[in-house]
């Protein structure tokens, strides 16, 4: 299956109107995705149903997703050139790294549950 045919697919199961999907990953029987363009992050569960959304100007152009063992959310930002943590509850977060701290550029985010590390590339 295509990448693209996978996008489509997450969009019509979680019925998602926007066509700026920038990042979708799947862990602990969530689906988390962002909006490039709404500067949001969301979570669904499998059977489709939202189980919340987070707005921030910190997740605005994200580049990069990634959920770690206890199902907090990683986003880096390549507007504000941050990488955020969102709570697993989707109503807090913290700015873990910012262009100040030599972050800069889209990258992907990956995290390694072994390691219990957030990754960038």
């Amino acid at each position: 299956m295509r990448i693209g045919d996978s996008l489509r697919i997450i969009r019509e199961t979680l019925k998602i109107a926007s066509s700026y999907v920038a990042d979708v990953t799947i862990s602990g029987g969530r689906i988390y995705y962002t909006d490039f363009r709404s500067a949001k992050v969301y979570c669904f569960l499998l059977n489709g149903e939202e189980f919340w959304q987070f707005a921030s100007e910190h997740v605005r152009r994200s580049r990069g997703v990634a959920v770690d063992n206890y199902n907090n959310v990683y986003v880096k930002s390549s507007e504000s050139y941050n990488l955020s943590i969102i709570q697993h509850h989707g109503k807090d977060n913290q700015t873990l790294l910012r262009e100040s701290d030599g972050l800069s550029g889209p990258s992907a985010v990956y995290y390694d549950k072994e390691k219990r590390t957030p990754h960038m590339q």
